[in-house]
Protein backbone atom coordinates (compact mmCIF):
# COMPACT_ATOMS: atom_id res chain seq x y z
CA UNK A 1 0.00 0.00 0.00
CA UNK A 2 3.19 2.38 -0.14
CA UNK A 3 4.68 3.71 2.94
CA UNK A 4 2.67 6.09 6.00
CA UNK A 5 3.80 8.35 7.85
CA UNK A 6 0.70 9.49 9.72
CA UNK A 7 0.22 6.04 11.15
CA UNK A 8 -3.66 6.53 10.09
CA UNK A 9 -4.22 3.04 8.41
CA UNK A 10 -5.86 1.25 11.73
CA UNK A 11 -8.24 -1.20 9.47
CA UNK A 12 -7.47 -4.79 8.06
CA UNK A 13 -9.43 -6.16 5.37
CA UNK A 14 -11.44 -7.94 7.62
CA UNK A 15 -12.59 -4.83 9.67
CA UNK A 16 -13.81 -3.23 6.49
CA UNK A 17 -15.64 -6.14 5.08
CA UNK A 18 -17.82 -6.35 8.51
CA UNK A 19 -18.28 -2.41 7.57
CA UNK A 20 -19.44 -3.41 4.30
CA UNK A 21 -21.42 -6.48 5.60
CA UNK A 22 -23.47 -3.74 8.25
CA UNK A 23 -23.97 -1.96 5.17
CA UNK A 24 -25.05 -4.38 2.96
CA UNK A 25 -27.65 -5.76 5.81
CA UNK A 26 -29.08 -1.72 6.02
CA UNK A 27 -29.45 -1.41 1.99
CA UNK A 28 -31.23 -4.88 2.11
CA UNK A 29 -33.70 -3.47 5.23
CA UNK A 30 -34.35 -0.32 3.39
CA UNK A 31 -35.38 -2.56 0.15
CA UNK A 32 -37.44 -5.29 2.33
CA UNK A 33 -39.60 -2.73 5.09
CA UNK A 34 -38.83 0.61 5.09
CA UNK A 35 -41.30 3.01 2.43
CA UNK A 36 -39.30 4.58 -0.55
CA UNK A 37 -40.27 8.25 0.46
CA UNK A 38 -38.57 8.08 4.21
CA UNK A 39 -35.88 9.26 5.26
CA UNK A 40 -34.65 6.58 6.42
CA UNK A 41 -34.82 4.55 3.44
CA UNK A 42 -32.34 6.79 1.83
CA UNK A 43 -30.02 7.31 4.29
CA UNK A 44 -29.75 3.14 4.20
CA UNK A 45 -29.25 3.44 0.58
CA UNK A 46 -26.77 5.96 0.86
CA UNK A 47 -24.79 4.06 3.90
CA UNK A 48 -25.71 0.71 1.23
CA UNK A 49 -23.45 1.61 -1.61
CA UNK A 50 -20.40 1.46 0.85
CA UNK A 51 -20.61 -2.52 0.33
CA UNK A 52 -20.64 -3.31 -3.94
CA UNK A 53 -17.30 -1.23 -4.60
CA UNK A 54 -15.45 -2.55 -1.03
CA UNK A 55 -16.28 -6.15 -2.00
CA UNK A 56 -15.18 -5.71 -5.75
CA UNK A 57 -11.66 -4.33 -4.46
CA UNK A 58 -11.19 -6.82 -1.92
CA UNK A 59 -11.85 -9.45 -4.99
CA UNK A 60 -9.26 -7.95 -7.09
CA UNK A 61 -6.89 -8.29 -4.23
CA UNK A 62 -7.99 -11.16 -3.74
CA UNK A 63 -7.44 -12.50 -7.17
CA UNK A 64 -4.17 -12.06 -6.54
CA UNK A 65 -3.49 -13.10 -3.13
CA UNK A 66 -5.32 -16.91 -3.78
CA UNK A 67 -3.21 -19.43 -5.58
CA UNK A 68 -6.16 -21.62 -7.43
CA UNK A 69 -8.37 -18.52 -9.05
CA UNK A 70 -10.19 -21.76 -9.99
CA UNK A 71 -11.15 -22.38 -6.55
CA UNK A 72 -11.95 -19.01 -5.59
CA UNK A 73 -14.46 -18.95 -8.88
CA UNK A 74 -16.03 -22.44 -7.97
CA UNK A 75 -16.55 -21.05 -4.36
CA UNK A 76 -18.58 -18.01 -5.82
CA UNK A 77 -20.57 -20.01 -8.06
CA UNK A 78 -21.29 -22.32 -5.06
CA UNK A 79 -22.52 -19.50 -3.00
CA UNK A 80 -23.97 -17.40 -5.74
CA UNK A 81 -26.12 -20.48 -6.36
CA UNK A 82 -27.04 -21.10 -2.64
CA UNK A 83 -27.79 -17.61 -2.33
CA UNK A 84 -30.33 -17.43 -5.05
CA UNK A 85 -33.16 -18.22 -3.71
CA UNK A 86 -32.97 -16.45 -0.30
CA UNK A 87 -32.17 -13.71 -2.50
CA UNK A 88 -35.29 -13.83 -4.99
CA UNK A 89 -37.43 -14.51 -1.92
CA UNK A 90 -36.05 -11.06 -0.21
CA UNK A 91 -35.62 -8.71 -2.46
CA UNK A 92 -37.52 -10.22 -5.39
CA UNK A 93 -37.29 -9.42 -8.88
CA UNK A 94 -35.52 -11.98 -11.66
CA UNK A 95 -31.97 -11.05 -11.36
CA UNK A 96 -29.11 -12.82 -10.09
CA UNK A 97 -27.18 -11.92 -6.44
CA UNK A 98 -23.89 -9.77 -5.84
CA UNK A 99 -21.75 -13.23 -5.76
CA UNK A 100 -23.15 -13.98 -9.35
CA UNK A 101 -21.53 -10.21 -9.49
CA UNK A 102 -18.14 -10.91 -8.22
CA UNK A 103 -18.05 -13.88 -9.95
CA UNK A 104 -18.62 -12.11 -13.24
CA UNK A 105 -15.67 -9.81 -12.01
CA UNK A 106 -13.09 -11.91 -11.62
CA UNK A 107 -13.76 -13.47 -14.92
CA UNK A 108 -13.28 -9.67 -16.10
CA UNK A 109 -9.49 -10.16 -13.80
CA UNK A 110 -8.51 -13.63 -15.34
CA UNK A 111 -9.57 -12.02 -19.24
CA UNK A 112 -7.23 -9.19 -18.41
CA UNK A 113 -4.38 -11.27 -17.86
CA UNK A 114 -4.75 -13.82 -19.48
CA UNK A 115 -6.24 -13.13 -23.11
CA UNK A 116 -3.82 -11.38 -24.96
CA UNK A 117 -5.68 -10.94 -28.21
CA UNK A 118 -6.59 -7.26 -27.70
CA UNK A 119 -9.69 -7.51 -29.95
CA UNK A 120 -11.30 -11.04 -27.97
CA UNK A 121 -10.15 -9.34 -25.30
CA UNK A 122 -12.94 -6.43 -25.63
CA UNK A 123 -14.89 -8.38 -26.93
CA UNK A 124 -15.22 -10.81 -24.09
CA UNK A 125 -15.19 -7.84 -21.81
CA UNK A 126 -18.48 -6.56 -23.87
CA UNK A 127 -19.92 -10.34 -22.90
CA UNK A 128 -19.49 -10.26 -19.21
CA UNK A 129 -20.69 -6.77 -19.02
CA UNK A 130 -23.94 -7.67 -20.76
CA UNK A 131 -23.67 -10.90 -18.45
CA UNK A 132 -23.75 -8.63 -15.65
CA UNK A 133 -26.50 -6.83 -16.54
CA UNK A 134 -28.66 -9.32 -15.28
CA UNK A 135 -27.35 -9.69 -11.87
CA UNK A 136 -26.60 -7.16 -8.88
CA UNK A 137 -24.79 -4.24 -9.76
CA UNK A 138 -25.90 -4.78 -12.89
CA UNK A 139 -24.07 -1.90 -15.02
CA UNK A 140 -21.26 -0.85 -12.77
CA UNK A 141 -19.42 -3.58 -11.33
CA UNK A 142 -17.48 -4.21 -14.76
CA UNK A 143 -16.02 -0.81 -15.17
CA UNK A 144 -15.10 -0.93 -12.03
CA UNK A 145 -12.98 -3.96 -12.11
CA UNK A 146 -11.49 -2.23 -15.17
CA UNK A 147 -10.83 1.73 -13.09
CA UNK A 148 -9.46 -0.19 -10.19
CA UNK A 149 -7.25 -3.10 -11.54
CA UNK A 150 -4.09 -0.89 -12.98
CA UNK A 151 -3.63 -0.14 -9.48
CA UNK A 152 -2.25 -3.30 -8.49
CA UNK A 153 1.49 -4.45 -9.53
CA UNK A 154 1.59 -8.37 -8.88
CA UNK A 155 4.44 -9.22 -10.91
CA UNK A 156 7.03 -7.08 -9.19
CA UNK A 157 8.96 -8.49 -6.51
CA UNK A 158 6.24 -8.27 -4.03
CA UNK A 159 2.61 -7.61 -4.57
CA UNK A 160 2.01 -3.39 -4.89
CA UNK A 161 -0.67 -1.72 -5.05
CA UNK A 162 0.02 2.17 -6.33
CA UNK A 163 -1.28 4.81 -4.20
CA UNK A 164 -1.98 7.26 -6.95
CA UNK A 165 -3.35 4.78 -9.66
CA UNK A 166 -5.51 3.61 -6.54
CA UNK A 167 -6.82 7.12 -6.23
CA UNK A 168 -7.12 7.69 -10.11
CA UNK A 169 -9.26 4.68 -10.44
CA UNK A 170 -11.41 5.21 -7.75
CA UNK A 171 -12.16 8.87 -8.64
CA UNK A 172 -13.46 7.10 -11.81
CA UNK A 173 -15.59 5.04 -10.31
CA UNK A 174 -17.02 7.50 -8.47
CA UNK A 175 -17.78 9.67 -11.65
CA UNK A 176 -19.04 6.67 -13.57
CA UNK A 177 -21.13 5.59 -10.89
CA UNK A 178 -22.68 9.12 -10.23
CA UNK A 179 -22.89 9.26 -14.56
CA UNK A 180 -25.25 6.28 -14.29
CA UNK A 181 -27.00 6.67 -11.42
CA UNK A 182 -27.95 10.69 -12.33
CA UNK A 183 -29.19 9.49 -15.45
CA UNK A 184 -31.24 6.56 -14.27
CA UNK A 185 -32.25 7.58 -10.86
CA UNK A 186 -32.13 10.89 -10.76
CA UNK A 187 -29.68 14.21 -9.92
CA UNK A 188 -30.60 13.85 -6.00
CA UNK A 189 -30.64 9.98 -5.37
CA UNK A 190 -27.70 9.84 -7.51
CA UNK A 191 -25.33 12.23 -5.40
CA UNK A 192 -26.77 10.90 -1.97
CA UNK A 193 -25.99 7.63 -2.95
CA UNK A 194 -22.43 7.91 -3.80
CA UNK A 195 -21.52 8.99 -0.79
CA UNK A 196 -21.68 5.34 0.68
CA UNK A 197 -19.15 4.61 -2.44
CA UNK A 198 -16.69 7.55 -1.40
CA UNK A 199 -16.90 6.14 2.06
CA UNK A 200 -15.80 3.15 1.34
CA UNK A 201 -12.85 3.96 -0.63
CA UNK A 202 -12.05 6.50 1.91
CA UNK A 203 -11.09 3.56 4.35
CA UNK A 204 -9.29 1.29 2.07
CA UNK A 205 -7.45 4.44 0.93
CA UNK A 206 -6.42 5.92 4.05
CA UNK A 207 -7.10 3.86 7.02
CA UNK A 208 -6.48 0.11 5.16
CA UNK A 209 -3.12 -1.51 6.33
CA UNK A 210 -3.26 -3.98 3.91
CA UNK A 211 -2.90 -6.97 6.21
CA UNK A 212 -5.70 -9.71 7.11
CA UNK A 213 -7.16 -10.04 10.87
CA UNK A 214 -4.39 -11.42 13.20
CA UNK A 215 -6.58 -14.30 14.31
CA UNK A 216 -9.55 -16.53 13.03
CA UNK A 217 -8.55 -15.89 9.37
CA UNK A 218 -10.69 -19.10 8.01
CA UNK A 219 -13.98 -18.26 10.13
CA UNK A 220 -13.26 -14.27 8.81
CA UNK A 221 -12.89 -15.98 5.13
CA UNK A 222 -16.06 -17.90 4.99
CA UNK A 223 -18.18 -15.49 7.29
CA UNK A 224 -19.41 -13.21 4.28
CA UNK A 225 -20.47 -16.34 2.05
CA UNK A 226 -22.42 -17.59 5.14
CA UNK A 227 -23.97 -14.56 6.25
CA UNK A 228 -25.13 -13.95 3.02
CA UNK A 229 -28.07 -16.00 2.00
CA UNK A 230 -28.89 -16.38 5.45
CA UNK A 231 -29.14 -12.72 6.67
CA UNK A 232 -31.63 -12.15 3.19
CA UNK A 233 -33.58 -15.38 4.76
CA UNK A 234 -34.08 -14.00 7.99
CA UNK A 235 -35.39 -10.80 6.46
CA UNK A 236 -37.47 -12.52 4.39
CA UNK A 237 -39.04 -14.42 7.24
CA UNK A 238 -39.73 -11.58 9.58
CA UNK A 239 -41.15 -9.64 6.45
CA UNK A 240 -43.51 -12.37 5.69
CA UNK A 241 -44.64 -12.83 9.20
Amino acid sequence: MGENKTDMRFMTRDAIKYLAIVAMTLDHVAYIFLEPQSLLYRLFLCIGTFTGPVMIYFLIEGYFYTHDVRGYAKRLLLFALLSQLPFSLAIGGFFGNMLFTLLICLGVLYVHDHVTDGGLRKLLYVLLFFASLFTDWNFLSVPLVLFLRPAFHPATSRFYVDPAEQRRGMLKCVAYFLLVSCLTKGMFEGLTEALGMVLGFVCIAYFYNGQQAATHRKFHKYFFYIYYPVHLLVLWALHAM
